[in-house]
């Protein structure tokens, strides 16, 4: 560990060796033009406004709050044209003197689009973001957020991306990027990972309320998000929004759910004091209908395929995070502390298949949370910028499998006269475990001018694990303690040229990691310690060859570390391996986008190719209703996607994409050479399309009515070469459709009504898990701002 830290310390030293001059040099720079955009009407920001300066061809987009900012100004007479969807065009003319810098409060008078066409120039957050040089998909999640969803739906319908639910709410899921998975995808909340936030911070709890914007990055993965992802990254940004608000829903759907959120901000203009609340809370009894054949517990044999309802599958779960600090000051752009507190309990039904079923087995976890973060733009000089957050975590769990009943699924059990084992595992279970970790995530970027940048990211995770189980006759995996240590740290360069045409990022990581994992199985106890060390780079690029047309390409050879969850399982279904290695991979990606723009139309249509040649690659692999993480020595991936988005005005939308990926096994020691891999969806579509009205029922109102379409091609469940045709196992080919229909007045009253799986197919995801039938869901919104 010292040998860790030691060598990250020089790391540090040498960029900040290089770096220093550098911000000296920044000194000199020319004049800054920056402000606000606001509305004649109200006064309220106006975000996502274009501005230009004609005579030097620079602008920018105004951020949510309506801020902006050009460097590099020099002295001379100007003219600054602003335009923005729903107000006339401004322009306005001003000298730049010497190198003062130049504030400007820029006021735009609303327009009634009915009468009145205005072509955008402006590009939203997630239009600038697909412009980087990384492979990315960005969601605009505010058209989403009167919609009863989570953010996992919503992530289900991009291009590339399948999640893999084993259940209804509250079930466990596989996230999965152009054929990989798991925690070789990493995922984040405004740059900071969720990890951090506890396991009630999952993509299945967290409503679409509280986001942005969600970016999906495909293969490389940008430095500042500071992480050893493998495949991709998901990161959600949460509202930014400077200002008061109040955002309340209640849903009621099928299968007893209720979901509840309260998102609310406070904000004193004057002194910038902020203070925040965001609540949510779940509850389902997930009673849905699964086919299934049926023990008859006397007999002792199957009776054949019944359709019934799950009966031990309830979930409730609910979070609580106040934050409070100061914005937009002097001294901070932001700085807020928080608490998160959480907790969940969920019933088990079966384990990774449903040929088992219990009636008595269930989780429950607690987690308190501690946060600090720290943001500030042109820290010291004009380009400089820097982001802090840490972290500290207490969470106790509880895993209980202590009946001797043995159910079917009617319900009916019988009781064993021994008495010895669980209702799934081997030996009754009363697995209790605590964690404590501590997190850092840190980040410098620093823009010397338009033409280069240069960013400096380090994460720092230390996570221990103890548990007790009474019941067990064996010495358990955590009876003493499981300590993991892990380095993150990252270099990057960008540069831009021709006119910012074509920007190149160049840049380099190290990772580091030390465990202590105990193996105790059945009596045997093994304390194992590891330490790693590697080391990656990589290059991105890319070049408008037209203002409409943009190409991409990047190649990154990188590595993953073990996560806690694959070394050190769960204590219960997921067994520990201590012996789990760094999985590598070489990554390349290479895209095409065109985004047609006009005052009515907008066509994107988008096509990317990924290569992935994997080492050592990171696998659930599944004994009866146990599973474990392995090595599996190489793999590779070959995966096509296309994207083609269709807009008219504010009325009409239509979206198609598909993805075909090839994960093919190249472990010459296995009997599956060259054989794909199998349990991994290998072509998939979405199909959505939408119409919007205005003053529907009620004028100022505004009425979404949208369809979407899901189709996964059959797969196959075990290796493919083995057995004959007729007796392979293989998950159906599927197809669902979902509608629904969102009424919005004001946009401070909404509601929703969404049905999922219209036709009520019979769907199934991982290993054959049935997933929920045709269900009902409305929810109802209410928010207000100021």
């Amino acid at each position: 560990m010292q040998q860790t830290i030691k060598l990250s310390r020089q790391l540090l030293i040498y960029f900040l060796l290089l770096f220093c001059p550098i911000l000296l040099l920044g000194q000199n720079k020319s004049a800054v033009i920056r402000g606000k955009v606001i509305s004649s009407d109200d006064g309220t920001a106006v975000p996502f406004a274009a501005l230009l300066i004609e005579e030097s061809g620079r602008g920018t987009v105004s951020d949510a709050a309506g801020f902006f900012s050009i460097a590099d100004v020099s002295e001379g007479e100007y003219l600054i044209r602003v335009q923005c969807l729903g107000f006339s065009e401004y322009t306005s003319t001003f000298r730049m003197d010497g190198l003062t810098d130049k504030v400007l409060e820029i006021v735009l008078d609303p327009v009634d689009l009915a009468v009145s066409e205005v072509l955008i120039t402006g590009k939203s957050k997630a239009a600038q973001a697909r412009q980087q040089a990384f492979t990315i998909s960005a969601i605009d999640a505010e058209p989403l957020q009167n919609t009863n969803q989570d953010i996992n739906l919503v992530l289900g319908k991009v291009t590339g991306v399948r999640i893999r639910e084993e259940g209804g709410l509250g079930s466990g899921f596989n996230f999965s990027l152009n054929g990989f998975s798991g925690r070789q995808i990493k995922f984040f909340i405004d740059g900071v990972p969720m990890d951090y936030y506890g396991s009630s911070m999952s993509l299945n709890n967290i409503p679409i309320n509280m986001a942005e914007q969600i970016e999906v990055y495909k293969g490389v993965v940008p430095v500042d998000l500071g992480s050893d992802a493998l495949g991709g990254a998901v990161n959600i940004v949460t509202r930014s929004d400077v200002k008061s608000f109040v955002d309340a829903s209640y849903s009621l759907g099928s299968f007893n759910t209720h979901r509840l959120s309260l998102l609310s901000r406070h904000v004193h203009p004057e002194s910038g004091f902020t203070a925040g609340i965001n609540a949510f809370a779940s509850y389902s009894d997930n009673n849905y209908k699964v086919d299934v054949e049926i023990y008859d517990n006397e007999t002792r044999a199957f009776k054949g395929v019944e359709s019934v309802e799950r009966f031990n599958d309830t979930y409730r779960s609910g979070m609580l995070q106040l934050e409070a600090g100061w914005q937009n000051r002097r001294f901070a752009d932001q700085l807020m502390a928080g608490i998160i507190a959480s907790g969940n309990y969920k019933e088990i039904q079966t384990g990774v298949n449903m040929n088992q079923v219990a009636g008595q087995v269930y989780r429950t976890n607690e987690q308190l949370v501690a946060s600090l973060k720290y943001k500030k733009e042109a820290l010291f000089t004009e380009g400089l910028d820097v982001r802090f957050y840490s972290s500290l975590l207490h969470g106790n769990s509880l895993v209980a499998d202590s009946s001797s009943r043995q159910y079917n699924w009617h319900g009916d059990y019988y009781v064993e006269a021994i008495g010895t084992s669980g209702e799934l595992s081997r030996d009754k279970s009363l697995f209790s475990f605590n964690d404590r970790s501590v997190s850092t995530s840190s980040n410098v970027s620093y823009e010397l001018n338009s033409r280069h940048a240069f960013v400096l990211n380090h994460n720092y995770a230390w996570f221990r694990r103890e548990g007790s189980d009474p019941l067990s006759p064996y010495i358990i995996p955590f009876d003493e303690p499981n300590v993991l240590n892990k380095h993150v740290l990252g270099a990057g360069y960008q540069n831009k040229a021709l006119d910012e045409r074509l920007s190149t990022n160049i840049f380099y990581k190290r990772f580091a990691m030390e465990v202590e994992v105990v193996e105790a199985a059945w009596g045997s106890y093994a304390q194992n310690r590891q330490a790693f060390m590697r080391q990656s780079f990589g290059a991105a690029s890319t070049w408008f060859i037209r203002p409409e047309v943009q190409l991409k390409v990047s190649y990154e050879n990188t590595y993953r570390l073990p996560e806690v969850y694959e070394l050190m399982g769960d204590g219960f279904l997921l067994k520990n391996n201590p012996y789990l290695k760094p999985e590598s991979s070489q990554n390349l990606n290479a895209g095409i986008m065109w985004n047609l723009l006009s005052s009515k139309h907008r066509l994107l249509v988008e096509g990317n190719y990924l290569y992935r040649l994997a080492s050592d690659l990171i696998r659930l692999d599944v004994a009866a209703i146990t599973s474990q993480y392995q090595n599996l020595r190489s793999a590779r991936v070959n995966s096509f996607e296309g994207n083609v988005k269709y807009q008219y005005m504010q009325r009409f939308n239509f979206e198609w994409n598909t993805t075909y990926q090839n994960m093919i096994n190249l472990d010459a020691s296995t009997g599956y050479y060259k054989v794909r891999i199998p349990n991994v969806p290998y072509w998939f579509s979405n199909l959505s399309a939408g119409m919007t009205f205005d003053d529907f029922l009620l004028k100022n109102s505004k009425t979404s009515v949208n369809w979407s379409v899901v189709f996964v091609e059959a797969f196959y469940l075990k290796w493919p070469n083995l057995g004959v045709p007729s007796a392979k196992y293989t998950i159906p080919r599927q197809l669902s459709h979902n509608a629904s229909v969102t009424w919005s007045l004001n946009k401070r009253y909404n509601v929703s009504i969404e049905c999922r799986n219209v036709f009520n197919r019979a769907l199934y995801d991982n290993y054959a898990l049935q997933k929920p039938g045709r269900s009902l869901n409305v929810k109802i919104r209410y928010f207000i701002s100021k």
